[in-house]
């Protein structure tokens, strides 16, 4: 190298280069060695033919720059994903690239200021990001002492640096916390549940420890007893014992599955523009996680006979919401039946009295009523000699006196009527 120069360009990289080869030749570079800030341009990540490895390590503390206790790296085996380690311990997964975000970390970009990429080739795995060229915002990524990921933003009014987004490692964003083919539920009690089908490997540790995982409830017979179940808006689980390739689609993902006794899963590598790519685990699934939003799909090997007695029970189980108002038509339909039928009994009921009562009457008129003959003495005595005090009146026929002693009884349809 005849002519070194040592600049420091706007980016805040500084380099090493050789004049005489032009501005880009760079000999050495500090954006190959970052220390615990990530800055726009700046390639986090694997360079596969030099064997550099690009990673972020932590202050020891926020007033002591010397090495600290955490490193973020990205792990190339399986699909590559992004871990922070504690020491050599895994502390916390961001998850594989999908496209869009790692996916175990929620959406933070900054309405567009910035763009993303995840770059895996022959030559390199590395995500970088970049502002976009209108953009005058100042950012930057850090690894803090605590382990926490955060997002910058330079508020230029206050001449400050602003917190826009965080991922701190607490509760389900602790690696493998709820074991295999458990799940970490961000707003659920309890934190860990198994997915369906699995229970827990150790039920008496599971209200208190669920780092035992779960088991499946029942074995596969993968050549004629497998399907899948799906699970959405998840962090898929750990990719370190899986296999991808980004130009097999969905359909041929699942085929591939199937074939395979030893694939779990599956799921998509990218889940822009409906989906694309494919990947495939073959060991336990670990370190899942269930959002609200964001997350993706993933599909679970299960047995089919399981799945099928399960939409059975479901289908016999009945709908409640349908069958309340059926119901109170029928009762109606049944009280107005009985209603009807009652008014009918009562009417026939009526008509067989009347007619009976016809019957009684057009006997009566048939039989041949003789009438007593009275003796004058008993009229004269009924009527105190005819007294003027028991005249009522004159009619047609003469004088009526009121009787008082004779009496006699008539029986007409059973109602006793007195004449006097």
């Amino acid at each position: 190298m005849k002519n070194p120069v040592a600049q420091i360009l706007d980016s805040g990289n500084l380099v090493l280069r050789d004049d005489d080869h032009g501005i880009d030749n760079f000999i050495w570079q500090s954006f190959d060695y970052p220390g615990d800030i990530m800055l726009p341009g700046m390639k986090f990540g694997l360079d596969l033919v030099t064997g550099l490895d690009r990673y972020f390590t932590s202050w020891k503390s926020i007033d002591d720059p010397s090495t600290g206790n955490f490193t973020n790296r990205i792990d190339p085996n399986g699909f590559p994903q992004s871990f922070v380690l504690k020491g050599s311990v895994k502390w916390h997964r961001f998850g594989p690239w999908n496209g869009r975000q790692f996916s175990g970390t929620p959406n933070g970009n900054l309405n567009g200021i910035y763009t993303e990429a995840f770059v895996i080739n022959e030559k390199e795995i590395y995500y970088k990001f970049d502002l976009i060229e209108a953009s005058s915002a100042v950012i930057r990524f850090i690894l803090t002492s605590s382990g926490w990921t955060e997002l910058l933003v330079w508020n230029y009014e206050n001449q400050s640096w602003k917190q826009f987004a965080a991922v701190r490692v607490s509760g389900c964003d602790r690696y493998r916390l709820c074991g295999a083919y458990g799940v970490c539920n961000i707003n659920g009690s309890p934190r860990c549940e198994c997915l369906r089908e699995f229970v827990p490997k150790f039920p008496e540790k599971w209200t208190s420890n669920w780092s035992g995982g779960c088991v499946r409830e029942k074995k596969i017979d993968c050549r004629s007893d497998a399907t899948f179940m799906k699970y959405s808006g998840v962090k898929l689980p750990d990719t370190r014992h899986s296999w991808y390739d980004m130009k097999t689609n969905l359909a041929e993902c699942r085929r591939l599955c199937l074939q395979n006794c030893s694939c779990t899963a599956y799921a998509n590598a990218d889940i822009r523009r409906g989906g694309s790519g494919c990947i495939l685990w073959f060991d336990h699934l670990i370190d899942m996680m269930g959002y609200t939003e964001d997350g993706q799909d993933i599909y679970v090997k299960m047995p089919a006979s399981e799945l099928v007695e399960g939409q059975r029970s479901k289908a016999k189980r009945p709908n409640f919401i349908f069958l309340i108002p059926l119901v109170l038509v029928l009762v109606a339909l049944a009280l107005t039946f009985l209603y009807i039928s009652r008014k009918r009994r009562q009417k026939e009921k009526g008509n067989l009295e009347l007619g009976s009562e016809l019957v009684a009457l057009n006997k009566i008129e048939s039989e041949d009523w003789e009438l007593p003959l009275v003796d004058f003495k008993n009229i004269e005595i009924a009527t105190d000699n005819f007294s003027q005090h028991n005249k009522l009146g004159e009619g047609g026929f003469g004088p009526v006196y009121k009787v008082i002693i004779l009496v006699f009884n008539m029986c007409f349809l059973g109602k006793q009527i007195i004449t006097k």
